[in-house]
């Protein structure tokens, strides 16, 4: 069954049709009549492909109906379930029909976004209601989301609403009558678990993952994942944040979206023992979540009866007009708009779901784990190496985000970037660069790669371009999860990557300096006294943790992330970083003059151009897994235009 039913069609012998209330990528909700009772009822009717097999249509019967397993009010109550043979096979589901509107709808109305203190209240106590009572009776709602919870119209006096947890059962149900061959699971990226996304695995500790992201969402009435905030955020971006990065406490996360304010004393402890990836470390289920989570809601939240938060508090405001149309649903309609281009000859994603009211949704992710971050089409693009002045191949790869990659500690320097000096004066010099003989200088060095913070300065005094998120290396935009801009807290003090030759030099003017010759540099990082060394810091080969090269956590990255699937780490390579490093985290990658970073963590644009149209660029950088990237004897040729993810400057002046 594919066409719209029309009204009048009767669905399971027992429910009239009457109009169309939403449609979806799996099916549609009708508006319904029940011939025994005359009630008013919603039918989602799903597609016969949904369910093709006899198997997977008695488990049909048998999930769709999970619901009604639960002893709970807050739980839409499902009245029938089963496949209509004469609609060709296809699946329905009847549920109570309700009047009222999404908790998204409900906070978009609001001024600032902000809910107010008693509709907290009210929604988190009834959410946990409906989540405990599915817990206990061994039900895994697998998809909680703020587009799942509805406030309904209620005849309880003093109560502004009731709220009903949607879809119980729907999503275990359409993700396992799937074929096994097909790599497509059910729900939303930006609320599932990591177990979901990367092994399908579900517990009540997936639940409490969401139900943690649901309460930021609540309180701050903003979505936790800085991804899930931006209009063209693709999908592998965000699992990148979500599956990859550190994830951030809340009032940080909070503070950088203006509203730590809102987060009750107490939160940030809670929050992260919802949001632990290890599902073993979270609390067991939404009862332990909602014990722990309880004292703190009632330290935030006074009420007359704090065991009864629900119907003390007066609505500040009228629910506004019914919405019996949102009461239940398929999803938004379904577009392609966000999603990168995929690569030919590669799988794409499954399709993203935007709306007005929901920022990003999808049907059809990857069930493997990382399946859809590689699924946008990945390639790493050499630039050209050489040992004399014209380059043959050697590889530098696309760039890093604002997260960092898996599990990045908490970065310590040793050489705090405030307290020495921005630049440093290499005297002039002769040396033989090249087997030429050239003399260079005096030329005043910055001692630093450019951080993300000094970057984030410049936007903000309107000098430099806000488009270096991510990379636009043809075939290889998926790397822009590595980019580390827009500024965030974990990243401030990384070097700026993702920028364009172009762009490099508008922040150099910016600050009254410029890039780099080709020669200038050389003289920095291997000629400065006269005599020629191989690596900035002399003629020592590096040893382990000295530079920020590919190292074993890069090569895990990588391969976690499916940017790269056989790329071979750096022999007895560690250094702590799967990707860049704060600038001052090697403070042995530091030339005579107290220069830092000039052999790793992102290599460098220099003003010298190259033949065919390219520019020369120095140093190793965190994707380099040859130690002789570090080395005067190694030069990169890449086009002025591209924003690499391991490609960042100095300036000079």
């Amino acid at each position: 069954m594919a066409a719209t039913l029309s009204s009048g069609t009767l669905v399971g012998g027992e429910f009239i049709v009457d109009r169309v209330l939403g449609e979806g990528g799996m099916g549609t909700v009708y508006l319904t009549r029940q011939l025994s009772t005359n009630r008013l009822r919603a039918v989602k009717v799903l597609s016969s492909k949904v369910i093709a097999d006899p198997k997977a249509r008695e488990r049909f019967k048998r999930e769709a109906m999970a619901g009604s397993l639960i002893e709970s009010e807050h739980v839409v109550e499902v009245i029938g379930a089963n496949i209509d043979e004469s609609l060709g096979g296809a699946p329905w589901l009847a549920m109570e029909y309700l009047e009222g509107e999404e908790l998204t709808e409900l906070i978009g109305r609001q001024p600032d976004f902000i809910l107010p203190r008693p509709y907290v209240a009210i929604v988190l106590e009834q959410v946990f209601h409906a989540l405990t009572a599915a817990h206990r009776a061994g039900v895994i709602h697998r998809d909680i989301k703020p587009e799942n919870v509805f406030l309904a119209r209620t005849r309880r006096v003093g109560a502004p609403f009731v709220v009903k947890v949607l879809d119980f059962g729907i999503a275990k149900l359409l993700s396992e009558s799937r074929p096994a061959s097909q790599t497509m699971s059910v729900g939303t990226p930006g609320w599932l678990a990591p177990e979901q996304l990367e092994h399908g695995i579900t517990s009540p500790a997936a639940d409490v993952w969401a139900l943690g992201l649901l309460c930021y969402f609540v309180f701050t009435g903003a979505r936790f994942w800085v991804r899930e905030n931006e209009e063209n955020a693709s999908v592998q971006m965000l699992l990148f944040e979500m599956v990859m990065a550190p994830i951030p406490t809340a009032s940080a996360r909070a503070a950088e979206q203006q509203r730590a304010h809102l987060l009750p004393p107490g939160f940030d402890a809670w929050f992260a023992k919802c949001l632990v990836r290890d599902p073993t470390q979270r609390f067991a289920d939404a009862a332990e979540a909602w014990e722990a989570l309880e004292p703190i809601l009632q330290s935030a939240i006074p009420a007359q009866n704090p065991n009864n938060l629900a119907f003390q508090a007066h609505p500040p405001a009228d629910l506004g007009q019914a919405n019996p149309h949102s009461a239940l649903r398929i999803g938004p309609n379904v577009t392609n708009e966000g999603l990168a281009t995929a690569h030919p000859g590669l799988t794409g994603t499954g399709p993203l779901v935007r709306s007005s009211k929901t920022p990003v949704a999808i049907i059809g992710a990857a069930l493997g784990a990382m399946v859809l971050l590689a699924g946008i089409g990945i390639a790493w693009w050499a630039l050209t190496n050489t040992n004399t002045p014209s380059p043959s191949a050697s590889s530098v790869y696309p760039s890093s985000s604002s997260a960092a990659a898996s599990a990045l500690p908490a970065v310590a320097s040793s050489v705090p970037s405030t307290l020495v000096a921005e630049s440093i004066l290499i005297p002039e010099t002769g040396f033989t660069m090249d087997g030429i003989p050239i003399r260079v200088g005096p030329v005043e060095v910055d001692r630093l790669e450019v951080r993300v913070a000094a970057w984030q300065e410049c936007v903000e005094a309107g000098a430099c371009d806000s488009n270096v998120a991510s990379v636009n290396v043809r075939g290889a935009e998926s790397w822009s999860v590595l980019c580390n801009w827009p500024r965030r807290i974990e990243r401030s003090e990384h070097p700026m990557n993702c920028v364009s030759r172009k762009q490099a030099e508008a922040y150099c003017a910016w600050k009254g300096k410029r890039l780099p010759t080709e020669a200038e540099w050389y003289l920095a990082a291997y000629a400065s006294g006269g005599d020629v060394r191989t690596y900035p810091w002399g003629n020592e080969a590096p040893r382990d943790g000295v530079i920020n090269l590919c190292g074993a956590e890069c090569a895990a990255m990588l391969r976690a992330s499916k940017l790269l699937q056989n790329k071979e780490p750096l022999a007895d390579a560690t250094d702590d970083y799967a990707d860049t490093g704060p600038v001052t985290a090697f403070p042995k990658d530091l030339s005579p003059e107290g220069l830092l970073g000039l052999g790793g963590n992102v290599a460098e644009w220099t003003s010298t151009d190259h033949e065919g149209g390219k520019v020369r660029c120095r140093g190793g950088s965190w994707l380099s897994n040859k130690w002789s990237d570090a080395s005067k004897d190694v030069v990169f040729a890449i086009d002025p235009k591209e924003r690499r993810a391991n490609v960042g400057f100095r300036c000079v002046k």
